[in-house]
């Protein structure tokens, strides 16, 4: 019989359908993917000029608040026992702000809407204890009053002072690095939910090349001007901070996993030690741990 006019066998009918697919896969492997990694570059490349950060997202979000803290206003002087090179510049906060990411449902991407809380501080934070979130020193608790809650109950162990009792806040979250998430507690210290996420990010000195944002934790310690870490709660949970009058406390204590807490205590009936605040216009003063000036100072949005 002629070759040419023979009848194809069932395996060979089978291999002809593959092959348009065979194909597409060969063009997909050799064209398109080397394409899309090309594209990712250059869409990194373009997100950097544009200044959009891809984590957490759009820049951290849309800025509502922001509260400045002058540098080296530690409220209390560090115990010899815990005093090391770093950690003054850890434990000083020099900002805070409150941001929002909403995105609209059809833009968003399934990212959930989030509140930021965003804590700056100067320098590369050190991380001495290796954590997998980038620090492992300050420890950052925020109490919240939020508008059209009735804040009244007891004050939990995991509140830093007891003058807290007698302020109006509705939420503490508690922000360290040996937690993969920042935690949000009512009143009476329990936990009422988890956050989205908690990120680190370096700001580089003028002049130096700046990372990707896949890994800024390989900038060198010289080379960082500024450190942010970023809390991401959820908004749907806590409200809309740009809605109505909110209230926040910020306090600075070194993170200690023995306590409750999550800040360090001498152990004797002075209690936890905050060692800085977020006091807009205050200057150093030591001797508010004397009574003499609350630093529970409120941080309103309204």
């Amino acid at each position: 019989m002629n070759d040419d006019n023979r009848k194809l066998t069932g395996q060979e009918r089978n291999l002809l359908r593959g092959l348009p697919m065979m194909t597409l896969a060969v063009i997909v492997v050799l064209g398109v993917l080397p394409l899309g990694y090309y594209l990712m570059e250059v869409s990194e490349g373009l997100l950097k000029d544009s200044k959009i950060r891809m984590t957490p997202n759009i820049d951290d979000g849309y800025l509502i608040a922001e509260f400045e803290d002058p540098q080296g206003d530690l409220l209390r002087e560090i115990p010899e026992e815990i005093e090391f090179g770093e950690i003054r510049r850890a434990l000083d906060i020099i900002e805070f702000s409150v941001k929002k990411v909403e995105f609209n449902p059809l833009a968003g991407l399934g990212i959930e809407p989030r509140v930021n809380l965003v804590f700056k501080f100067n320098g590369k934070l050190p991380n001495p204890q290796g954590s997998a979130q980038g620090f492992s020193l300050p420890a950052l608790h925020v109490y919240i009053d939020t508008p059209g809650k009735n804040s009244q109950g007891a004050v939990s162990d995991r509140a830093a002072d007891a003058e807290l009792g007698k302020r109006s806040w509705d939420y503490q979250v508690i922000v360290d690095g040996m937690h993969e998430l920042p935690r949000i507690f009512d009143r009476e210290g329990n936990l009422l939910m988890m956050g989205l996420g908690l990120y680190v990010n370096y700001e580089p000195k003028e002049g130096v090349e700046p990372i990707s944002w896949v890994d800024t934790s390989s900038y060198n310690e010289r080379d960082v001007k500024y450190s942010s870490i970023t809390a991401a709660l959820p908004l749907k949970a806590l409200g809309n901070p740009s809605e109505g009058k909110w209230v926040f406390y910020v306090l600075v204590g070194l993170a200690d996993l023995r306590s409750s807490s999550m800040m360090y205590s001498s152990g004797d009936d002075k209690g936890t030690w905050v060692f800085d605040a977020v006091r807009p216009g205050f200057s150093n003063d030591l001797s508010i741990m004397d009574g003499e000036t609350s630093y529970l100072f409120p941080l309103v949005l309204e």
